[in-house]
């Protein structure tokens, strides 16, 4: 199975099932023989002289003893052998039959053993093909049985011996359709299994394989989509207080719609926690769905549960007319595609806040230093790579000790804790946001020069002076260094942040300023960056 080691060769898989099949073949055919040996011997089925049947026993065991042998060496497939030999057993089963009372003999019923054994093991065609062959041989041994004369009363022997034989030749065909119809039926349920088991095996690698959470959906939805044969597949998850919703193409539709989890067939799934088939989906009941699979009809709603509450559904669509009848064994099988996918979504999404928690400030919400000094550097890897700019916003608030010598540092607190509300609302989803430390915040910003970082800068500098829900009212200074402009490293960005920042106090507090170049275009010494707390 994908996922759980290395497969076979198609050609080598084949042959060792052949090679199974051979060997049970092998003891079918010592039973056989062991069953003709008893009904000669013991109930005188072949009359009073036995021998010939007996030799023809020992011969045909030699004979398919050697085939079998020769199989062994790799001169013969053994599935050409296995059809081989079974074609030996029919001729062999034949003149049994004739050599114990032809029509009559009571060792017919070894060739209907025969081939419902054969179909069993070795398919419906073959069984199929086996017995016509039993009828052919049927008919040969019934002109063979006219010809010898066995009864003066030849007329009566060929309609006695026509009838029984044409009536032989028709059991034989209706017990090879009959168990080559079970038998075809069994193998497609085995077939579909397997697949089923493979399906489930290639979903539990996708999870294990793919770290991204975005891209873990977008690919669990397209496998999910493939090993079920439905036409598309969206997923909704309930997140704390937010709800994610991807469609189809494994885009994130949360990030351009709101998604309020309200939907009608959202909500009964969750309450009722069972799989339910929907007709149509209707934009005014099911808003979210219906944005994620406009149009979608005879859609399957999988509800998911994990640490026994419900958290997510899965829509799968199926398409063609309203209602359409879904085989249960496919619903099974999106139910478990769904589960594994939803399950390994709610582990990512813990892992990205057990992450989150560990890079926050506990404070103000925003990144820690540990986070600003690590993604500092990938931004500027990437800065380096792609050749876009890259600037970083450095803020400070202004008089802060001042702040906490008068009104104590539960206050100061409280400030801060507001600053990283108001910082994280102004910045863009790809920006970071980070504590540098003490009562310094910083902001990296990718692919934006000096210009915009100066808007955002002032727009958090305007957000701060005077807002409602400070406990006291405090202002920001703030500095703005860019990349390749003020720096070509991580260290001398922060230093050319740093020393714009100095500059911002020295020039009156509540202002941003941006890193100055000389008319050479070398860096200015930061020589005086660095200001201390309370600055």
């Amino acid at each position: 199975m994908t996922g759980l080691g290395p497969r076979l060769p198609r050609l080598h898989l084949l042959d060792a099932l052949a090679a199974d099949r051979g060997a049970v073949l092998h003891i079918l055919r010592l039973v056989l023989a062991a069953v003709t040996v008893g009904a000669v011997v013991g109930f005188g089925v072949g009359g009073p002289e036995p021998f010939d049947v007996l030799q023809l026993v020992a011969l045909w065991l030699l004979a398919t003893g050697g085939a079998e042998a020769i199989g062994r060496t790799g001169l013969v497939s053994p599935e050409r052998l296995a059809t081989g030999l079974l074609l030996v057993d029919g001729v062999w089963l034949a003149l049994i039959r004739h050599n114990t009372g032809g029509t009559t003999s009571g060792l017919a019923a070894l060739v209907i053993v025969h081939l419902v054994a054969a179909t069993m093991l070795t398919g419906h065609r073959t069984g199929l093909r086996l017995a016509l062959w039993h009828g052919v041989l049927a008919m040969v041994g019934y002109v063979a049985e006219i010809s010898s004369g066995h009864d003066a009363r030849l007329d009566a022997l060929t309609t006695d011996s026509g009838a029984a034989s044409v009536m032989a030749v028709a059991g034989l065909l209706a017990v090879a359709v009959t168990v080559a119809v079970f038998s075809s039926v069994n193998e497609r349920e085995l077939r579909r299994g397997r697949a089923d088991m493979e399906a489930l095996a290639a979903m539990s690698t996708v999870l294990h394989n793919t770290a991204v959470l975005d891209e873990m959906v977008a690919t669990g939805l397209t496998r999910l989509q493939m090993s079920s044969g439905m036409a598309r597949a969206a997923l909704l998850v309930r997140w704390q207080d937010a709800y994610l919703l991807w469609g189809p193409d494994g885009r994130r539709h949360s990030d351009q719609l709101i998604v309020t989890g309200d939907d009608l067939h959202v909500r009964q799934a969750w309450s009722e926690q069972r799989t339910a088939l929907v007709g149509q989906l209707s934009p005014i009941a099911d808003p979210d769905l219906a944005a994620a699979l406009p149009g979608a009809r005879n859609v399957v709603i999988v509800p998911l549960v994990a640490g026994g509450e419900p958290f997510a559904v899965m829509a799968v669509e199926r398409g063609g007319r309203t209602w359409s009848q879904i085989a249960s064994s496919r619903v099974t099988l999106i139910e478990q595609l769904a589960e594994r996918l939803a399950l390994g979504v709610h582990s990512a999404l813990l892992h990205r806040e057990v992450r989150r928690l560990a890079d926050a400030d506990a404070l103000t919400g925003l990144g820690n230093r540990r986070l600003f000094d690590e993604r500092l550097v990938q931004e500027f890897g990437r800065h380096h790579r792609t050749g876009r700019p890259l600037s970083l916003v450095l803020i400070d608030v202004d008089h802060f000790k001042q702040v906490n010598d008068s009104h104590g540092h539960p206050v100061g607190d409280e400030v801060l804790r507001v600053l990283g509300t108001l910082i994280g609302a102004e910045c863009r989803e790809i920006d970071i946001a980070c504590r540098f430390g003490g009562e310094e915040l910083v902001v990296v910003v990718p692919d934006a020069g000096h210009a915009a970082a100066v808007v955002l800068a002032e727009r958090i500098r305007g957000a701060v002076a005077g807002h409602a829900a400070l406990p006291t009212p405090v202002t920001v200074s703030i500095g703005v260094a860019s990349a390749p402009l003020h720096a070509t490293d991580a260290a001398g960005l922060v230093a050319a942040a740093d020393a714009a920042l100095y500059a911002s106090k020295e020039a009156g507090r509540n202002r941003v300023t941006v890193a100055d170049v000389d008319p050479t275009g070398a860096l200015v010494d930061p020589a005086r960056a660095g200001v201390a707390s309370g600055r």
